[in-house]
């Protein structure tokens, strides 16, 4: 999965784009109502995870070889 990765191929424009949308909504939540901000922050963190476990596997041939949903 890692032997084809190189990290100067990594969009990292996309990358910051995305959090500083992150960003800006926990913010927003903040502003409504502050008491979501926990969950908010753990839909972040978990995203960001699957952003960069999805970001690694390159092609659907190689996704289908680690998820059952995609056989």
């Amino acid at each position: 999965m890692l032997r084809n990765y190189r990290l100067q191929n990594y969009n990292f424009k996309l990358l910051f784009n995305v959090l500083v949308l992150m960003a800006m909504g926990l913010l927003f939540i903040h502003s409504a109502n502050p008491s979501f901000v926990v969950k908010q922050a753990l839909g972040i963190t978990m995203g960001l995870g699957i952003i960069i476990v999805v970001s690694i596997i390159r092609s659907l041939q190689e996704m289908q070889k680690y998820c059952i949903f995609l056989m």
